[in-house]
Formats: C-alpha cells, sequence, structure tokens
C-alpha cells in the first residue's frame, strides 16, 4: 500500500505543480510599460464631514463630491445634483452668492457654480498643499 500512496503522491504533487504554473501564467501582470492608464469608472459615497444649508437646499460633501440635496420634504430629500470628483475627500463647505466654497483636503479649495443645481460646476480652485 505504500508504493500506491508514494504514486498518487507523486501524482497529485505533479499535478499541483503544472496547475500552479497555469495559475500564474495566467494571473501573472503585465510587464511594466504595458499597462493601461487607470481610468475611473465611478465613485458612490464616502464619509460626510461638511453640511451647508440654505433655504430648503442642503449642500453636502460625501466623499471628494459635494451633493446638492432638495430637504422641502424632510421625509423625502430628493438628490438634485452633484459635483464632478473632486481632488480630495470634501472637509467644508460653505455657501455664497450662487457658489459653494469647498475645504477639499489635500486638494486645497475648490469653488463650484451651484446657480444650477442639476448641474453644480467647478469654475476654479486654489492649491493649499504647500
Amino acid at each position: 500500500m505504500s508504493a500506491f500512496f508514494s504514486q498518487a503522491t507523486l501524482r497529485l504533487s505533479g499535478l499541483a505543480a503544472f496547475a500552479s504554473v497555469l495559475l500564474a501564467t495566467a494571473i501573472a501582470p503585465p510587464a511594466l510599460g504595458q499597462c493601461a492608464p487607470a481610468e475611473l469608472a465611478g465613485q458612490w459615497g464616502g464619509p460626510t464631514y461638511a453640511v451647508a444649508v440654505v433655504g430648503n437646499i442642503a449642500y453636502i460633501g460625501s466623499g471628494p463630491r459635494l451633493l446638492v440635496i432638495d430637504i422641502s420634504d424632510p421625509a423625502n430629500p430628493t438628490l438634485l445634483g452633484q459635483s464632478p470628483v473632486l481632488g480630495d475627500i470634501v472637509q467644508d463647505v460653505v455657501v455664497s452668492s450662487g457658489y459653494a466654497y469647498v475645504a477639499d483636503g489635500e486638494a486645497g479649495l475648490q469653488v463650484i457654480n451651484i446657480a444650477d443645481p442639476a448641474n453644480p460646476v467647478r469654475v476654479g480652485g486654489y492649491d493649499t498643499s504647500g
């Protein structure tokens, strides 16, 4: 019986080695310089540190975005629009005269035009990183 087990073990070891080579070949990363650049496919949610309310509109920092939410019916807040993905996590927001001034972590100050709540647009900014 020991001869049978040693032959079976040898066959299984050979099969495992072959499978390892196949697996390593299948998942090996491409050579340096052959990778396509990463592209953002989307973003959903994130930490919330910033809220400003003007009338029935709440401006909420959600991760790296500014959300514009209609809160006229507190039981059913409605997303009106959101900014493009900003450079960092939104830390604070102040709203004045149709603009949201966003403290954007390491990315600095972002100025967002909120005249059209469905389409907040970044119109400028200031890099405070150093």
